[in-house]
């Protein structure tokens, strides 16, 4: 299978977004699989750091980056936490791009002044879910 851009022009960088069990979602690529595809694993968790009954420390055990999808003022779904307190937590607040970018008015430039990390999830095969 061909590397996948990681970074295309536009600008938008990718994650490969898995199950706490390492599994690509959706797909059955195991996080080293990912790996040598260039492929860099996220995986979901909520604002407890928990996925599926697995935690963050767990996660990074298994070479799994955890991140909690949050808008673009940082705030993440119910339990709602902040940004800063996700970052105490172990875990990476996470604005979801569309692969053409942003929806709506906010840049990545003022994302990133606010201290948020942004990329699009994609599946196994580098296919925006």
């Amino acid at each position: 299978m061909a590397d996948i851009d990681l970074m295309p022009a536009r600008g938008v960088p990718f994650r490969a977004r898995v199950a706490s069990t390492g599994i690509a979602v959706p797909g059955t690529a195991t996080v080293e699989q990912l790996a040598q595809r260039g492929m860099h694993p996220v995986c979901i968790v909520d604002s407890t750091g928990q996925a599926g009954g697995v935690t963050v420390e767990q996660l990074a055990q298994r070479g799994i980056r955890a991140a909690c999808l949050v808008d673009e003022f940082g705030n993440s779904g119910a339990p709602v936490a902040s940004a800063d307190e996700l970052r105490r937590r172990g875990i990476r607040p996470l604005v979801a791009l569309t692969a053409a970018g942003l929806n709506g008015t906010t840049t990545m430039l003022q994302l990133a002044q606010r201290g948020l990390d942004y990329a699009c999830l994609v599946d196994e095969t580098g296919t925006a879910t």
